[in-house]
């Protein structure tokens, strides 16, 4: 018989010889007319198959990639979807389907597929500064499209961060620089921008730079150097840490901590990362920060030093001492919350009285609190007060 066709030897019931050819019908081989990637990330790849069966049916669908296992979907199955997992990321591979039909029919199609592969991504805001987004990281939805307005980007858990631009940047109003510093400010309610300060000096006859051998972060500080010199600025996170330890908004901020846990939490927050590494906020972060802030905001350098509560959450009475993150409207200033006020936050600079090594920075309930200023206690010290906040910087 042709190929195409099935024929049966049927008896005319006249003797044993008599037989006639005669075709019962035309049987179709299945089609595949293409086999469609519908998602492809890092690790799997999905594919829908568009198979047309014959009047047989399909019996099976198998699915095999180029990485020597089979993906049967097993007898009687028809899924036109299957998923590839536990992919390498950036990896060639060739996906076979085989649509076996009921009549034994079978036919092969091939298509060559990559996984995703991540990297840090160069983007520019609507002024030109240029903006790095680690590869594991996106633009958040609510992002500012300025830099002075606050680039927020956001990991596949929904932590946020915000870019901080360190040296020369564009702004609305010209250009700006921004170094990264330690910095000394003045007292408070004294509107002045700050003196820079190297890593070996002592600011206000207590506080060391990081760089200081008695710092938890002072294998760290020049990681965070050379990642600035490479692309230009780093993170901080978008809000206090949360409960939960996550930087997201209408979150109980995370305090009651000690200034170490704090530091192994915020370093918690991107540890799996191949492109950004995460952790407690330095000094150097937090002055480069507040500069930032103060730079691209209308209030100007007065958000440094103030104590008026009509610029941030900054308690002084017995009410409450914080509001959930992000929830205090006053204090966003270029997409970052609660760093005028709502609870202290530990940093890793150190503190040169040799019981109270620990220091934190911020606005809290107390009258002679303010952003730019440097606090200290010692190492088991904790409070309803003091909380934290991560910085991030590219690899």
């Amino acid at each position: 018989p042709n190929e195409s066709q099935v024929y049966a030897r049927l008896w005319d019931g006249t003797n044993g010889s008599d037989y006639a050819d005669t075709r019962v019908e035309d049987i179709k081989d299945p089609v595949i007319n293409e086999i469609k990637e519908i998602e492809v990330t890092e690790t799997t790849i999905k594919i829908q198959v568009d198979a047309v069966d014959n009047e047989s049916g399909i019996e099976k669908i198998e699915y095999s990639s180029n990485n020597g296992e089979s993906y049967a979907t097993g007898a009687n199955a028809t899924s036109t979807e299957y998923t590839f997992e536990e992919l390498m990321e950036g990896t060639e591979y060739t996906i076979k389907v085989k649509v076996m039909d009921k009549a034994g029919n079978i036919v092969t199609a091939i298509k060559t597929v990559n996984t995703e592969k991540k990297e840090n991504t160069k983007i520019k805001d609507d002024l030109g500064n240029i903006i790095w987004i680690p590869g594991d990281f996106s633009i958040a939805s609510d992002s500012g499209t300025r830099v002075e307005e606050g680039i927020v980007i956001e990991d596949e858990q929904g932590n946020q961060f915000v870019w901080i631009p360190v040296g020369t940047y564009m702004t609305s109003e010209g250009e700006k620089t921004n170094n990264l510093s330690r910095r000394s400010w003045g007292e408070k309610n004294v509107v002045q921008e700050p003196i820079e300060v190297s890593n070996d000096s002592v600011i206000n006859s207590n506080y060391y730079g990081e760089e200081n051998n008695n710092s938890i972060a002072n294998d760290k500080i020049k990681q965070l150097k050379i990642s600035v010199e490479k692309y230009g600025g780093f993170y901080i996170g978008r809000y206090e840490q949360g409960k939960g330890n996550v930087i997201k908004k209408n979150v109980s901020p995370y305090v009651n901590i000690k200034r170490d846990k704090a530091n192994e939490m915020a370093e918690l927050i991107n540890k799996d990362s191949n492109f950004a590494t995460s952790g407690l906020i330095s000094s150097y972060a937090w002055d480069t920060a507040l500069n930032f802030i103060c730079q691209t905001n209308v209030e100007g350098y007065i958000l440094a030093t103030t104590l008026n509560r009509k610029y941030g959450n900054i308690m002084q009475d017995s009410q409450t001492v914080h509001v959930n993150t992000g929830m205090y409207s006053a204090d966003k200033y270029s997409n970052i919350y609660d760093i005028i006020g709502n609870a202290y936050e530990w940093t890793t600079e150190y503190c040169n009285i040799k019981d109270e090594p620990c220091t934190f920075r911020g606005n809290s309930k107390f009258s002679e609190c303010f952003a730019a200023n440097r606090y200290k206690h010692d190492i088991e010290y904790y409070s309803t007060y003091i909380g934290f906040r991560t910085q991030l910087y590219i690899k």
